[in-house]
């Protein structure tokens, strides 16, 4: 269908597609709102017209990608009978699945790589993703030392070790994985993350 036919509600959506591809391409910086506009079929004054700034537009991606995810791990965690060890079994592997196999993965080594240069959005990142990130698996934590599913002296930053190896994937498969076209398979990722990982969360008796 011609871009010019598209309803204005559609277009939105469609420069949020053109700038994740390109940001997960070339990063933030390097990304120009003229190349994103090009790629969604519009001006450079269409795309302002629903986006003030190019950083705007990385938010909105965000909320749109990543977010969506985080807001599901949420309901899940809310929602799940099983045992905490399966619940954060489910949490790792999808978040290895977003960041690992899909281009929103990128976002993360973009954040941590261009955070210097732009405080704005490493805020933003930190307020809408990390932190939501970090409660829903510190409440998991919680819920089986609770249960007694997990040991009672874990530490206060179990959770940011929990999922800092996903940061891991994220670097390597849009970084240095797809250079050398050496990406990890995110399920083998998360299973042996998790092997690692529960076993330090266990109680002695469930070892």
């Amino acid at each position: 269908m011609p871009r010019w036919t598209q309803r204005p509600e559609d277009r939105p959506g469609e420069i949020i597609a053109a700038a994740l591809a390109l940001f997960a391409e070339k990063g933030f910086a390097a990304t120009r709102v003229e190349e994103i506009a090009a790629r969604a079929g519009l001006s450079k004054a269409g795309v302002y017209l629903y986006f003030p700034t190019k950083a705007e537009i990385f938010k909105a991606t965000v909320r749109e990608t990543i977010l969506t995810t985080v807001s599901r791990l949420e309901a899940m965690a809310q929602a799940f009978d099983g045992s905490s060890e399966e619940l954060l079994r489910r949490v790792i592997t999808e978040m290895a699945r977003m960041v690992g196999g899909s281009a929103a993965g990128a976002i993360p080594r973009i954040v941590l790589s261009e955070a210097g240069n732009f405080p704005d959005i490493a805020e933003f990142y930190v307020k809408e993703v990390v932190s939501r990130g970090l409660t829903v698996v510190s409440g998991i934590i919680a819920r089986g030392q609770a249960r007694g599913e997990f040991a009672a002296d874990l530490g206060p930053l179990t959770p940011f070790i929990a999922i800092a190896p996903i940061l891991t994937l994220s670097m390597w498969n849009h970084g240095l994985g797809r250079v050398l076209n050496r990406p990890l398979p995110t399920g083998m990722f998360a299973e042996d993350m998790f092997k690692v990982i529960g076993r330090g969360l266990r109680t002695e008796g469930g070892r």
